[in-house]
């Protein structure tokens, strides 16, 4: 009888632990939101299209001779041959 109430304790000391204790920590990774924001893409000057796209914060929105549309990209991306780069045509 002594060793059920025992073990009883015991148990109950083990479950009252684990729900006092933090949470594990979240990976740096996961605590890291990449930044975006949400530009109007435009076919010139006063020509904004109907919608809107979110891009990340270091992407820029470019238009480039020779190509009617817009080039979304990293700043360092040279279009059209890298593929990072995003062509949109209004």
């Amino acid at each position: 009888m002594m060793h059920r109430r025992l073990f009883a304790f015991v148990l109950a000391l083990a479950v009252a632990g684990s729900l006092g204790a933090a949470p594990p920590a979240a990976s740096k990774a996961a605590e890291k939101k990449p930044e975006y924001r949400r530009v109007t893409l435009s076919g010139g000057p006063g020509k904004d299209l109907p919608f809107t796209v979110e891009i990340p914060g270091d992407w820029q929105m470019r238009m480039e001779p020779g190509y009617p549309g817009l080039w979304l990209g990293p700043a360092d991306a040279k279009p059209p041959q890298d593929p990072r780069m995003i062509w949109v045509r209004g």
